[in-house]
This record gives C-alpha cells, sequence and structure tokens, in this order.
C-alpha cells in the first residue's frame, strides 16, 4: 500500500489532501525503496542510495510522517569529522564485483576492497541501469568521491525535501514478470598523459595506479617502460604498446622479419638484462650508488620469473634468468625450405600486486615453437603469428574460473555464459543434486564450443576454443578428422555411435546418465546454490539419439552410418527484468540445443588394420532471443479531496451551545450561500 502524507491547508475551508508518496507497481512485487537519509540531523527523503564510495558511513532510516521542526533543532550540531567506520551494503548488489573474495579494481562497492586498495583507483565504476527516483531529493547522487582516512557528514538546517509534484505524471515500470520459458519458446589507441613520469626521471613521487605504464631498469641503468609487439590496422607487429599497471590484456600480431636479431623472436629478451620497479616511491626513498641496475635493492625492483610451458600453459618448468634458449634457423637449399626453432609462440605476463605496495612477483610463461617457410620472389610473404596477454592478479591468488562472475547479478553483453555439471549423488540412501564447476579450466565453467587450428580442424581443449559471448550471435565451421579403431566384434552401429558421441564431445556435450549440463540462470550463479542453475534441454536427449536414431552397415570397404548430425543449433532465451531498484538485468531463461543438418555418411574401413578414417564438416550457431514483455505504464491513483466545515463556520448564523438554535436570518443566509456557490462552479 503507497504510504501517503497528509498537507492540510486552511483558506477559510479546511482543505485536507492525501498525497501518495509512493506509486510504481508491477504485475509482481517489484518495488522502488524510498529511503529517508539523516545527515548529521537533518531529514531528506531520498531514494536508494548510489554512493561508489563504500567507506562512507551513512546512515538511512524510513520516515512514515513529518517530523517538528522542533525535534530537529535539537538534533542540528555543527559540522563534524569522525573516524569511518565501513558499513554494511548500502545496495542489494555491487554490480562491477566479478570476482569472489578478491577486490575488483575500479568497483568502489566491492566488500573485498579496503580503503587502502583504493588508492591505486583511477576512478569508481558506475551503473547507469539504476534506478533513482526523481520525484525526491538526489543530496547523495552527486556525492563526491571520499578518498581520505576520514568521513564528512554535513549538517543541514530543519527544511524538508518533498515530492514535487502533487498528481506525478506516469512512470514507464519494468515488469519483473517475465514470460515463461515454455511461452518463449513457441513463440582502442591508448594516448598516454605527458605528465607522468616526464623524461624517466629517477626521482621517482608518485605510486602506481590504474592505468600507468609499468617502468623497468635496463641494464645500462637507463628507465624505460615494459612493452609488448603489437600490431595497427594490419597484423604485422610494427609498433610496441605499454603494459598498463592492474589492467589485463591480450594481442595478436605477426612477426615478418625472421631474424635471429629481431628481438621479439628471442624469448630472453623478454625478461632478461631488465628489473621492474615494484613502486616509484621505493627507487626514490633508496640512496643508490653507482649502477641502478645493479644496487636497486630487492624491495624496490625484482626481475621476471621465466617459465617455459606446453601449449596450453600446463605443466611449466621454472628456468634460471641466465639460461639461454635462442632463435635461429637454418636453410635447406634442395628442398627450399628454412627451418626455424624456439621461436615464442605465446607470450603471458602475469603479475601479482599487493595494492599501494605495488608489484611484487612477475612470472613469464612461454611457449616455444618451430616452424619452416617457402623462400623465393614469387612466394607469399611469410608471418609467424605470435600471441601475448597480460594478467595481474592479487599477491596469493591463484586463477579460480569458478569464482569469476559474467555480471552481478544479470549477465553483461560480450561476457562469457556461466555452465556446470549437476551430479546426483547418493549418500547414507539419500539422492541429492550438486554442481560441479572446476576450478582452473576455463571450458568446465563457460560456455564454449570447438574452434579451429590455423589448418581449419576442429580442436577444442583447455587453450583453444571458441566462448560464446552473452547477446552475440555466433556461426563457426571447421573440419572434424579422426581415426577410430575397432575389432572384430564391433558392428556397424557401434562404431557409428561412436562416431556421434566424438561429435557430441568436440560440442562439450555427455552422453553420461548422472551428468546434466546446467546454465547459470544470472551473470553471478554460485555453485552452492541449485536455484541459481537451469538444465539445457534438447529437442532429443542426445542419450536417445545415440540409441535410437544412429545406425550402420557395412558394404564391402565402406561403413555406412545414418542420422549422423554435423550441424547443433543453440536457442538462448533472456529477458531484462528488475530486481529492486536495478533495471534492465539480462536473465537467460532458457537454453535449448538442437542436432540438426542429419544425413548418411560414408567411411572408408580398412579391413586388415581394423580402422576408419573420419573426416566431416562440423557448424555450430547460436542465436540469443529476447523476449522482455513491453513495460507497463502505470498511473497514480488521483489524490483524495476530503472537504471538511470548521465547527464554527456558520456562526453567528447558528448558536453553538449546549443547544443548536437557528437565527432569524439562517434563511438569508443560506439564500446568499447557495448562490455564491452556483456562480462559483458555473
Amino acid at each position: 500500500m503507497a504510504t501517503t502524507r497528509l498537507i492540510c491547508l486552511t483558506l477559510g475551508v479546511l482543505l485536507c489532501v492525501c498525497k501518495p508518496l509512493s506509486f510504481l507497481t508491477t504485475s509482481e512485487s517489484s518495488e522502488i525503496t524510498t529511503a529517508t537519509t539523516t545527515i548529521a540531523g537533518s531529514s531528506t527523503t531520498c531514494s536508494s542510495l548510489e554512493e561508489c564510495e563504500a567507506d562512507l558511513n551513512v546512515t538511512t532510516t524510513v520516515h512514515t510522517e513529518i517530523q517538528n521542526n522542533t525535534e530537529l533543532q535539537k538534533k542540528n550540531k555543527n559540522s563534524e569529522i569522525k573516524k569511518r567506520v565501513k558499513p554494511s551494503m548500502s545496495h542489494a548488489h555491487c554490480t562491477c564485483n566479478f570476482h569472489l573474495h578478491f577486490c575488483d579494481i575500479n568497483c568502489c562497492c566491492d566488500p573485498d576492497c579496503s580503503a587502502n586498495d583504493k588508492k591505486v583507483f583511477k576512478y569508481c565504476e558506475k551503473d547507469s541501469n539504476r534506478h533513482v527516483d526523481d520525484r525526491y531529493c538526489s543530496y547523495m547522487e552527486h556525492i563526491y568521491i571520499n578518498n581520505t582516512s576520514t568521513e564528512w557528514q554535513v549538517n543541514r538546517d530543519g527544511l524538508f525535501c518533498i515530492v514535487n509534484s502533487n498528481l506525478p505524471q506516469s512512470h514507464l515500470v519494468q515488469n519483473e514478470r517475465v514470460l515463461s520459458f515454455a511461452e518463449a519458446f513457441k513463440s582502442k589507441a591508448v594516448f598516454w598523459p605527458s605528465n607522468y613520469l616526464n623524461n624517466l626521471s629517477r626521482n621517482f613521487t608518485k605510486s602506481y595506479v590504474y592505468g600507468d605504464p609499468v617502468v623497468i631498469i635496463k641494464n645500462d641503468s637507463s628507465l624505460d617502460f615494459l612493452r609488448l609487439p603489437k600490431n595497427v590496422l594490419t597484423s604485422p607487429c610494427l609498433t610496441e604498446k605499454e603494459i598498463q599497471f592492474l589492467k589485463t590484456s591480450s594481442s595478436k600480431c605477426g612477426q615478418i622479419n625472421i631474424y635471429s636479431s629481431n628481438p621479439a623472436l628471442q624469448f630472453s629478451s623478454y625478461f632478461r638484462n631488465l628489473k621492474v620497479v615494484v613502486n616509484p616511491p621505493l627507487v626514490n626513498q633508496t640512496n643508490i650508488k653507482g649502477s641502478l641496475y645493479l644496487n636497486c635493492p630487492k624491495n624496490a625492483c625484482i626481475e621476471i620469473e621465466p617459465h617455459l610451458c606446453d601449449p596450453c600453459f600446463n605443466n611449466c618448468t621454472k628456468l634460471d634468468n641466465t639460461t639461454n634458449i635462442k632463435f635461429h634457423c637454418s636453410f635447406d637449399v634442395k628442398k627450399n625450405l628454412n627451418y626455424c626453432y624456439n621461436a615464442p609462440k605465446k607470450i603471458f605476463y602475469r603479475m601479482y600486486h599487493n595494492a599501494t605496495r605495488g608489484l611484487q612477483k612477475i612470472e613469464i610463461l612461454g611457449v616455444l615453437t618451430n616452424f619452416s617457410y617457402n623462400f623465393g620472389n614469387f612466394v607469399k610473404r611469410f608471418e609467424f603469428f605470435q600471441e601475448f596477454s597480460v594478467e595481474f592478479l592479487w599477491l596469493n591468488q591463484t586463477q579460480n574460473y569458478s569464482e569469476i562472475f559474467s555480471g552481478n547479478p544479470g549477465y553483461i553483453i560480450g561476457k562469457p555464459i556461466l555452465v556446470g555439471t549437476k551430479l546426483n549423488l547418493r549418500t547414507n540412501n539419500t539422492n541429492f543434486d550438486r554442481i560441479l564447476r572446476s576450478s582452473d579450466k576455463f571450458i568446465d565453467n563457460f560456455l564454449v564450443f570447438h574452434s579451429h587450428d590455423r589448418e581449419g580442424k576442429c580442436v577444442r581443449n583447455s587453450s583453444l576454443y571458441l566462448p560464446l559471448e552473452f547477446g552475440i550471435n555466433l556461426k563457426s565451421k571447421c573440419r572434424f578428422n579422426s581415426i577410430l579403431s575397432f575389432n572384430k566384434s564391433s558392428t556397424a552401429t557401434h562404431i557409428c555411435t561412436r562416431i556421434q558421441q566424438a561429435i557430441f564431445s568436440s560440442w562439450g556435450i555427455s552422453p553420461k546418465f548422472n551428468q546434466i549440463l546446467v546454465f547459470g540462470l544470472f551473470g553471478n550463479a554460485l555453485s552452492s546454490s541449485l536455484e541459481d542453475w537451469g538444465e539445457v534441454l534438447y529437442k532429443i536427449d542426445p542419450r536417445r539419439y545415440l540409441s535410437n536414431y544412429t545406425r550402420g552397415n557395412f558394404s564391402s570397404n565402406t561403413l555406412l552410418c545414418h542420422n549422423i548430425s554435423t550441424l547443433l543449433n543453440v536457442e538462448i532465451f533472456y529477458s531484462r527484468i528488475a530486481l529492486k531498484n536495478l533495471l534492465n538485468q539480462n536473465k537467460i531463461l532458457g537454453l535449448t540445443y538442437t542436432f540438426l543438418d542429419t544425413r548418411d555418411h560414408i567411411f572408408l574401413v580398412n579391413t586388415s588394420s581394423k580402422m576408419t578414417k573420419i573426416s566431416l564438416t562440423l557448424q555450430s550457431q547460436v542465436t540469443f532471443n529476447d523476449v522482455t514483455r513491453k513495460g507497463e505504464r502505470k498511473f497514480v491513483n488521483p489524490p483524495n479531496w476530503d472537504i471538511r466545515l470548521p465547527y464554527d463556520f456558520f456562526y453567528p448564523f447558528i448558536k453553538i451551545g449546549n443547544g443548536v438554535q437557528k437565527m432569524e436570518s439562517a434563511t438569508s443566509f443560506w439564500v446568499t450561500v447557495n448562490f455564491l456557490m452556483l456562480k462559483f462552479f458555473v
């Protein structure tokens, strides 16, 4: 029920108007909380507060009646400063908080961020989807960001903030009740400021903040920024970009100068003969004599730790900083081929920091490879493509994909879709479900399809995959090649079933009975909460598809497989809903898999070796369907007019006392009143 405020005006006639203060409703229970913020003694009616500074100590209470000016004057005091006390979250959701248990950079409402952590923030993330009722005072909406160790409380006088309109205009309210899934299914370049470390002076006074370039000291004691190759408009690596503090980035480009003198092709050039400055003020505070590179203390300058890894960045081996693995090439005149060895294919910087203390540890993970290419004037120019990435982690933090969100709460366009596996377990004669998500593999936590290598072959592993990004339709195609062996007892249907099952695996589909693929309804779904997840629906269950649809026959040296599906069609139905004062929060209502392009395929069989070679073209496509219902326009009821006359309004025409006696002039008075009323309304 809407809260009302009674305002009475006495103008000859006592006029009372009941003014509605809350009128926004939805068909479900969507409501917008209206609060009165108490700021050191003054009362200000405001909508839900949008402070970015999480440590701001603001007390909120709900008032349903007007306080006396005398009461406010008693509480009114002078401006005062008090130590900040970290309050509880002022919002139901912190929309920029994407990591559990760790502070998100530039997310001022993240409860994991301390006041010291926020000193490295460049700005505070804003949420444009948070609703603010413009009928009320918005003093706290424009408050400055307080990065000091104390909190200011501003005192006001006894004035009130009231609704600015007796009869507010109609408002478009987002409907929290969305279509059911059944209904839905039916129907940049960076420019650096010149004032930062101008001329790279040795007198460092400014600490690292978000976006600042990372400073290094070369072996000749000269200062520079840590850089990585990048491309500009075209694919070749034509320039370099600085690594920015706390800013994760990645890039790809091709090397066209295939010479050992090219430092980008020498793995050691990315970590040797340089030291990284932990934090500029630490270098300024040390009294370094002689060579800055040799005599810089370890608490101010650190070396990069090199590691060699496999293509998936697994099974890494730590190297000594003096290890020399050189890139070199040799030319074969007869074959007209140039063979090159130990070329850095992937370079991955993993930097550990501790906010204002700067960088604490830096690792470089390298993947080396060998390649060859043809020489000649008529041969197309060869490019060796490299991948570079930089990731910043908190000290002692390990990458845990199961604790990374794709929105808080609603999905964000371009973020991956959360998935997991629901297992049906049995313990002590009791069945229960559990959501299983791996912590160290991306493909076990987010919806991904097979990608393809440079030759167009289908690949889906922990390092090469195609993630599905929310809100972005997708089509992909690759070549599925495999060799299956079988024994004498294997039937044609059994072999064809294995082929279809291998295709399902490349799509991330498991035919096991006790494993169900589930997706996160919101971008902040937790594996500990079953109600945060929905099951993927299949038009034809993959287990039933393998047992009822896939068939095979042998014919001389060929294998004929019936109903092999090579196209996966994924449809994702989502809606934008309102959660308290958050609007346009993307929620996935349903996710369906449909197996299409079912055909008969013929494969050659080697009867002597009992092997068959498989070569198929696989396709996958994803379509997002927005099934949000149109917002309903709600109108507030008009104010209630309660018109009453004072008890002595007819005095002296009517005697008021123990008895009521009409005066002789009462008749003439009523005639006069009726005449005036007619003149007033006509």
